[in-house]
């Protein structure tokens, strides 16, 4: 039996009990689409209200992650377009309220892959315009340029939320098995600006990320997949029998194991005095990736999914801070997160030069762009889906990273 999607499931079943009714070719497809359109409605709006009413143990909303993607290979293309069509008018509108009226809700985050399809003068490029107009009004929408993935890893990417990636994936659930963060500045600040011994000190830690990870893989060995119903049973990520295991799926082209990275920039400017953007600091930052990714390379030896992945966790970044602070490492008023690209430069430039860094950072990565910045919409679109694999629209230019700041600093 084929597997068809519920909309073209719904409409079949229209087309059905309006059949023995007479009516014209043109009012009978008038009536069903306008059925459908009120079905897809209430669905998407149904699934909506029901994640942001769900509490998870801390009490909040599941962080659960939207990919809004057109495939021109699919035999269902107009009805998943409607789909995503609703889904983007379901943002725009906003959510009721009771206390606060209509708001803008932070689950499920959206992010809107760009194709030949939606781009240009692509047949879908309406569904783009939507995007942008969501993006414009709710912090954190994201793009991902489908052309730039391929260019870039040679093969298509799946999402695994909103910020973790997995390369080649040929099955239809992938998730992280864990993630190890490594603080560059302290390696820096122990290194005393001497590289050979930077470096040193890198690979050290970084044996010690990887074999963290590997513990943590270990002891997901042998797990049931009745501990987790929904995920390995109920098609999450898979559909397993009780009694399976699910080892096969802690392999590399289902599941990563991540190693993240916080304060390139920082370190980088403690090294050498230089910004991404000369190029004595740009080789280094990119000579720091690049040996990060060599010892992954050789631990994906092993068939595991080993991945350098650009950790976006401001609170990881301030406790690595905090620590450093503590024990008097440095005289720095805080860590980033990401590239920390200089945003006085235009997003064009920060978006070209931020792609060579997500070349190496395979696991995951993101740029960001003002909503201020996007002055010409298709101009925007254009850069991002030729220039940079993923975009991150953010509500404002924030604190800008200066030069003189950094000099100010007393490192």
């Amino acid at each position: 039996m084929e597997n068809k999607p519920y909309v073209h499931i719904s409409e079949e079943k229209y087309r059905e009990e309006l059949k023995e009714i007479v009516l014209s070719k043109e009012k009978l497809e008038e009536i069903v689409k306008r059925r459908l359109e009120a079905e897809i409605e209430v669905g998407v709006q149904t699934i909506e209200y029901q994640i942001n009413t769900l509490m998870t143990a801390n009490g909040q909303s599941p962080p659960l992650t939207l990919i809004l993607e057109l495939d021109d290979k699919d035999l269902y293309i107009e009805e998943t377009a409607c789909v995503i069509e609703e889904i983007l008018k379901r943002r725009l509108k906003g959510m009721k309220e009771r206390e606060r009226g209509m708001v803008i809700p932070d689950f499920p985050k959206l992010v809107y892959v760009l194709s030949e399809v939606n781009t240009g003068n692509g047949k879908y490029a309406y569904l783009t315009t939507l995007a942008l107009q969501c993006a414009k009004i709710q912090s954190g929408f994201r793009f991902l340029s489908k052309k730039m993935a391929i260019q870039n890893y040679k093969e298509e990417i799946s999402l695994m939320g909103s910020s973790h990636f997995l390369i080649g994936n040929t099955k239809s659930g992938c998730f992280n098995e864990g993630v190890v963060t490594l603080n560059l500045p302290q390696i820096a600040f122990l290194s005393n600006k001497d590289e050979i011994e930077f470096f040193r000190i890198l690979k050290e830690r970084m044996e010690l990320a990887i074999d963290t990870l590997l513990r943590r893989h270990y002891a997901l060995l042998g797990t049931s997949a009745t501990v987790s119903p929904l995920h390995y049973q109920y098609g999450a990520i898979a559909r397993l029998q009780s009694e399976e295991k699910i080892d096969d799926l802690l392999q590399e082209n289902v599941s990563t194991l991540s190693l993240g990275y916080v304060g390139l920039k920082e370190t980088v400017w403690y090294m050498r005095g230089s910004t991404f953007y000369e190029k004595n600091g740009k080789s280094l930052a990119l000579k720091i990736l690049k040996s990060m990714h060599s010892q992954l390379d050789k631990a994906r030896k092993t068939h595991l999914g080993f991945v350098l992945y650009q950790s976006p966790s401001k609170m990881v970044a301030s406790y690595f801070y905090d620590i450093d602070r503590m024990h008097h490492l440095g005289k720095i008023s805080e860590y980033t997160v990401g590239f920390g690209m200089d945003r006085n430069y235009p997003y064009k430039e920060r978006l070209k030069v931020e792609n060579e860094f997500h070349v190496l950072t395979s696991g995951g990565s993101v740029s960001q762009v003002a909503r201020e910045e996007i002055i010409d919409e298709k101009e925007f679109i254009e850069t991002i889906y030729n220039t940079n694999v993923y975009v991150e629209v953010v509500k404002e230019k924030g604190e800008v990273y200066h030069e003189n700041r950094c000099k100010d600093s007393s490192y």
